[in-house]
């Protein structure tokens, strides 16, 4: 008896485990909750807060807490995949002054969230160019070096 009460035990303890990895057997998170807020937020369809953003999406483990910095605007490289406006985004993009930043000369960069994604920015316009009537910026950058240029493309909301 004390043997299928233990097996009980640990089936209930599994099936909960499961279900707290909502539903997949390698725990891997679910991140399409996130993207339809950065889709929200990037869309400049509310209250922008980036600071709120960057802190889930570190919490859940889909960006570290650890950035690098271009002009006061943080990059957060992306640690799972996570599809936005249905590009994979290959770095987040935020300045808030809620969030720790590293300050570079001149003026401060406006509060903005955003993705950097490896598409042309032909390709992004195409697809996105409708956003650019709100506050959304939909821009090239070189993330690369000199000697080996890689060019990118943001897509964000300033405010």
């Amino acid at each position: 008896m004390k043997h299928l009460v233990l097996l009980l035990v640990l089936v209930a303890f599994t099936v909960a485990a499961f279900a707290q990895n909502e539903g997949t057997a390698t725990g891997a998170t679910d991140t399409s909750k996130f993207a339809a807020a950065l889709e929200a937020q990037i869309g400049c369809k509310g209250e922008l807060q980036p600071a709120k953003a960057v802190r889930a999406l570190q919490h859940a483990g889909i960006i570290p807490a650890k950035y690098y910095r271009s002009e006061s605007t943080n990059y957060y490289s992306v640690n799972k995949p996570l599809t936005v406006f249905g590009f994979n985004a290959v770095a987040v993009v935020a300045f808030d002054p809620d969030l720790p930043f590293d300050r570079a000369p001149g003026t401060l960069p406006p509060v903005l969230l955003g993705i950097l994604v490896a598409e042309p920015l032909k390709e992004v316009k195409a697809k996105l160019g409708y956003l650019e009537a709100g506050n959304v910026v939909i821009d090239q950058t070189d993330e690369g070096t000199q000697r080996k240029p890689r060019l990118r493309t943001e897509i964000y909301c300033a405010q």
